[in-house]
């Protein structure tokens, strides 16, 4: 028989007490000490392998080769932090035909589960405080035929899993419909797709009339006519002050009465000014440039405008030159009017938190990111071209097959694995080099990337990147928001989007998600980033398996 102690601390009644006392005490979360799935031994597969959720807590625990443990981190008992890769039930095992049991650490009690027509497993764990129920549901087997027949074993029903793992992500919102302005106040500049303004014509309103103020009443002050009710007039305080008109022949005393506006003295009306004889006016979001003789009598954007019409903005683009030092220099292409669009928010919608992008990064990158050795090799075989060496490297490296085998299945179209450092080409710059490959063909085509980045998307030594694409991998400029992402190793997180198409009149949309591990890395959320990748052509060879 397996023995082992409890990891919560003393033997169970013990356990419960000082749990109970701490909980009273208001004593502040500590990490629960658990074993992490590599200290356990792998023992025998069961058919129910894979991930399931706890539908208590909500949270997901995956079942693995004799032991099940955290995939999602959460509070247990209002003490102890359960972290993603604890150990949560050992010694899994089945007993019979849809029967397990095993040792449920954290309830410190024994774990009896049955499964049912549902196709879930029914929980049972005797602790020293009772029996504790809850159930699993599957979201991802490793092996669906198993548990079918598992299921059919039971004399029950057999009940379908979902054919996709619950979704990881929540995707981002569709941008509203675009929709034009009813009138294009600029012409050729300012409007949907175009060149922001940066002068234009004023509009002609017609002849001007009688200029200065007319009549003994009337005042001229700061370009302004006023005019005081009848037996009053001017006194010393400014025109629009309270008290701006006395009584003729009591300056000092008063009575006092405000001035009325009467408009302005040049024979145009409100919002337009004289020019030539003829009263002339600018769009909204525009304003004469300069005052009287110091104008130049066109319109310029107005602060926050931009030169764009009212609901555009200027969109960025991407530099002219498509090389990967471009945005590093500045290289930099004109900008466009288009709709609205918030790629912080857009970005904070997306990226993922959790689910099986980032429980495959984390397999894959704490492999990578652990061995400097191997970082080497896999920047030395890049340098020397031997791709065979590389794609060796990769093939035998846990997880990046399970990597992409979830991007494949989650419609993800290139997988892309690189490491940064001083590389020998691009003149010793700090960049990133690795490889893209194509989940549904295997494909494979190296790549180098630099740029205006603080984030995940450039590495210094010792920094490995995994991302998964929507869009195909190609050559040109990319920008994207960077983040860290909590998980059982440090992660940096990127939502990487599109820039505004001009000429297709494409509103900007989500072009990926990288994950990094290694050194320098814990941005805050919201860092922008523009990152050039230089792809080139594909290597003589496919990815196995793929």
């Amino acid at each position: 028989m397996r023995t082992h102690s409890t990891p919560l601390g003393q033997p169970r009644l013990w356990a419960a007490l000082v749990v109970l006392m701490l909980m009273l005490s208001g004593c502040v979360p500590v990490p629960a000490t658990l074993p992490t799935k590599d200290s356990i031994a792998s023992e025998e597969v069961t058919p129910v392998d894979g991930t399931w959720r706890i539908n208590t807590i909500n949270k997901q625990v995956r079942i693995e080769a004799g032991r099940v443990y955290a995939v999602d981190p959460w509070l247990h008992a209002g003490l102890y932090q359960i972290q993603p890769g604890m150990v949560v039930i050992r010694d899994f095992r089945r007993l019979d035909t849809g029967h397990y049991t095993g040792a449920d650490l954290p309830l410190q009690g024994t774990f009896d589960g049955q499964l049912r027509p549902h196709g879930r497993i029914e929980v049972t764990v005797q602790t020293a405080i009772g029996p504790m129920r809850y159930e699993l549901a599957p979201v991802d087997l490793d092996d669906a035929e198993a548990y079918k027949t598992e299921l059919a074993g039971t004399d029950y029903p057999v009940v379908e899993p979902s054919p996709q793992p619950t979704p990881i992500i929540t995707p981002p919102p569709r941008p509203a419909p675009i929709v034009r302005p009813g009138n294009d106040v600029t012409p050729g500049c300012g409007g949907f797709g175009e060149h922001p303004c940066s002068k234009i014509k004023p509009v002609d309103r017609g002849k001007a009339g009688k200029l200065l103020c007319p009549g003994g009443q009337n005042f001229l002050s700061k370009g302004k006519c006023w005019v005081c009710p009848n037996g009053y007039t001017r006194s010393l305080k400014p025109l629009d002050h309270p008290k701006a008109c006395h009584q003729r022949g009591h300056p000092f005393k008063g009575p006092f009465k405000s001035a009325r506006y009467n408009g302005q003295p040049n024979g145009c009306p409100d919002g337009q000014f004289n020019h030539l004889g003829r009263c002339k006016s600018c769009p909204d979001g525009f304003k004469r440039d300069g005052i009287g003789a110091a104008s130049t009598n066109m319109c310029k954007p107005v602060k926050g405008n931009f030169g764009c019409d009212a609901g555009y903005r200027q969109a960025k683009q991407p530099p002219k030159v498509k090389n990967m030092l471009a945005s590093l220099f500045g290289l930099k292409s004109g900008k466009y009017c288009a709709p609205p669009f918030d790629i912080k928010a857009a970005a904070r919608a997306a990226m993922p938190s959790g689910g099986q992008l980032k429980e495959a990064a984390e397999v894959f990158l704490k492999g990578m990111t652990g061995n400097k050795e191997k970082m080497r090799a896999f920047r030395s075989a890049f340098v020397k071209k031997d791709w065979g060496a590389l794609l060796d490297m990769l093939v035998q490296q846990p997880g990046f097959m399970r990597a992409i085998e979830v991007g494949k299945k989650l419609g993800y179209e290139e997988v892309s694995v690189g490491v940064g450092g001083d590389v020998s080409i691009i003149g010793g710059l700090n960049a990133e080099v690795g490889l893209a490959i194509n989940t549904g063909n295997g494909k494979i085509r190296p790549y180098a990337a630099g740029g205006l980045s603080k984030g995940v998307s450039i590495g210094v030594d010792g920094t490995a990147s995994l991302g998964f694409w929507k869009v195909p991998f190609e050559t040109g400029a990319t920008q994207g928001i960077t983040t860290s992402v909590s998980g059982v190793i440090s992660l940096g997180g990127g939502a990487w989007y599109t820039y505004f198409d001009p000429r297709k009149k494409a509103q900007e949309e989500l072009a990926g998600f990288t994950f990094s591990a290694g050194v320098g890395l814990g941005a805050e959320f919201g860092e922008y980033n523009e990152v050039g990748t230089k792809v080139f052509g594909a290597l003589p060879m496919r990815m196995p398996g793929v």
